[in-house]
């Protein structure tokens, strides 16, 4: 399970540093609403800054090339790129201004003596002074204080971390007149910073949410495991408190939210709806399907707990709420539940490399869910990778497909599936390009089909035309493959003269492009041209961003071009009936993969 970073539980430790006094946070208030160091997204820091009820002497941090502190950084923040970056520029800092060195080191490595020295605590630390503290922060929230012979720079999380540490340089390090080569640590740097977070309070069961934990199946599925990590990442950056995820395994709590079909869980839901519920100080929140959990997110960020304005939520006990997934032919999402041909067929480049979506392992769950939610008869993909013959092709044929056999094997990259209950193969084969072929993914497999209850057959053609790169005439290279293409599609008709083809795949270059011409000049037709009901979308963007540590995506694009500019198309024959053509263009579709699938309805002649 990806999680985000984790502050230290705060244990109680009785020993004589607890005796001192924590100086922080005590009373007055300045708005600091816009202070300089406060990093990009905290324009709306509240911000109090509390003189000591009691006062201490002065403390210097270092002097004319020497000093006595050392930095000492809570384990998850010394195991931080960005934190450690940030105290490298307050390293230099003190540097040019006191010629000191200041070390640093990870809490772990403190030992007794170390508890004694002088020192600078950044983070949870395992330090009694950090420990002690009662004070509840939220996600980037932070204090500056001081204890006994410790400086606190004190924060719960990296993103308080980071606050924390840049208001210390800002003000503490180059804010203040140094003289004599010394810098000092004053009363007048003790700091408390409050964020106002775009949802103040929920209140669920009469308890705030904050006590509640995030609970989902031992055994999940990637639905209800992306829902748990998104839910948990939106409360941490709008409600300012990290959610820890524990699976049912575990012994329950009082308090808990439950994803999806927990052992705990008392909801069932079918037919594409969703569910938030509230019962018992348990928030249950369950779907049926990938469309419904991505509806459910969206009911949940958008609607439910809504952030903005620093938002109060009241739950009560006995709240229950359904709703059914939405459709839509514009993103393809109809066809989750309708069906208006004899055979459905789905073209997709899977994207079967590692790269900022992802890795394939990642992305494949997901991409079952898409070929489970659409359930295409047959299903031709490309870029698919020899990762993806060794893990994919399992899930899909648990999923009830079989794959068209070639003598390829996983160095084929354009692949046939299809659902053995309805239809079977009669003939099938495969071609590589000649001309240039980057690591022989260039190709063709080709199956004719036929549905075993009506007896009636079908051709398809899956393929992946060759894209432009140095050195390469691309365009030549697909008008290459074209002409390929039309002579093995030649002489599959000889053999079955009345045999409605459909060829389909990533053709690398737009409709109205020199190879496409070629392809029209041998009586096929363009699927999108003929289609009875269709969408308008090119289906090609750029890759999603993933980011592992959360186990979520944070960016992705969504497709603004139309069908003029799709790298992706069918062809179909003259006798062909086309009943509907969509790009598939949901969350999950434009999550795993810069090309989005392709779907296609035919009623056989």
């Amino acid at each position: 399970m990806a999680r985000l970073p984790m502050c230290s539980s705060f244990k109680k430790i009785l020993c004589f540093l607890t005796a001192l006094l924590l100086v922080i946070c005590a009373a007055g208030c300045t708005d600091h609403t816009n202070d300089p160091e406060v990093p990009s997204g905290s324009t709306q820091e509240e911000s109090t800054v509390a003189a000591s009820d009691q006062s201490f002497e002065d403390v210097v941090i270092a002097s004319d090339g020497k000093t006595d502190f050392t930095i000492w950084l809570a384990q998850e923040f010394y195991s931080d790129a960005d934190i450690k970056d940030k105290i490298e520029t307050l390293k230099s800092g003190v540097k040019n201004l006191t010629g000191a060195t200041l070390s640093v080191k990870s809490d772990r490595s403190a030992g007794d003596a170390d508890l004694q020295k002088p020192g600078i605590l950044i983070g949870p630390t395992s330090f009694a002074e950090t420990q002690t503290i009662e004070t509840v922060l939220r996600t980037k929230d932070f204090k500056i204080g001081y204890s006994g012979n410790k400086i606190l720079v004190y924060a719960t999380s990296k993103a308080g971390g980071l606050n924390a540490i840049s208001y210390f340089y800002n003000h503490v390090i180059i804010g203040q007149k140094v003289i004599d080569k010394t810098l000092l640590f004053t009363t007048d740097h003790i700091y408390s910073s409050h964020y106002k977070y775009g949802i103040d309070s929920i209140v669920c069961c009469d308890t705030e949410l904050s006590e509640y934990r995030i609970v989902i199946p031992e055994n999940a599925t990637v639905n209800e495991t992306l829902l748990a990590n998104n839910l948990r990442y939106y409360l941490y950056e709008n409600y300012g408190y990290d959610f820890e995820i524990v699976s049912d395994a575990t012994p329950a709590t009082d308090r808990e939210i439950l994803i999806g079909n927990t052992a705990r869980s008392d909801e069932t839901v079918t037919d594409h709806r969703f569910t938030v519920s509230a019962k018992d100080q348990k928030l249950q929140l369950s779907a049926d399907g990938m469309l419904a959990y991505e509806a459910l997110s969206d009911y949940v960020e958008n609607t439910f707990l809504a952030s903005g304005s620093q938002k109060a939520y009241t739950i009560q006990n006995g709240f229950s709420y359904t709703a059914t997934a939405e459709t839509s032919l514009t993103d393809g999402t109809l066809f989750a539940t309708e069906s208006h041909g004899d055979i459905r067929i789905v073209f997709y480049n899977v994207y079967g490399y590692s790269g900022t979506c992802g890795e394939a392992t990642v992305r494949q769950p997901l991409q079952k869910e898409i070929v489970s939610s659409y359930h295409p008869d047959v299903l031709g993909c490309q870029e698919y990778s020899a990762a993806y013959h060794a893990s994919f092709t399992s899930m899909l044929k648990s999923l009830g497909y079989s794959e068209v056999e070639t003598t390829a094997g996983t160095s084929n990259y354009t692949p046939l599936f299809y659902n053995a209950d309805k239809l079977e193969v009669v003939k099938s084969g495969y071609f590589l390009y000649s001309g240039p072929n980057d690591v022989n993914s260039k190709s063709v497999t080709w199956a004719v089909f036929c549905e075993k209850e009506s007896g009636k057959q079908v051709a398809v053609f899956n393929t992946h035309f060759m894209y432009n790169q140095s050195g390469i005439d691309g365009n030549a290279a697909r008008i290459s493959n074209a002409y390929e293409i039309l002579e093995l599609i030649q002489g599959v008709k000889n053999s079955y003269p009345n045999i409605s083809v459909i060829m389909g795949g990533d053709l690398n270059s737009k409709v109205s492009s020199e190879p496409h011409g070629v392809l029209r000049s041998d009586g096929l037709k363009a699927a999108w041209e003929k289609a009875e009901t269709k969408n308008d979308s090119s289906g090609h963007h750029d890759y999603a961003t993933y980011d592992r540590s959360l186990g979520i995506y944070t960016d992705w694009k969504e497709i603004s071009t139309t069908h003029t500019s799709a790298i992706d198309h069918v062809y179909v024959s003259e006798n062909t009936s086309v009943k509907s053509y969509a790009t598939l263009s949901n969350l999950y579709a434009l999550w795993t993969s810069d090309h989005m699938p392709v779907l296609l309805e035919i009623d056989l002649p």
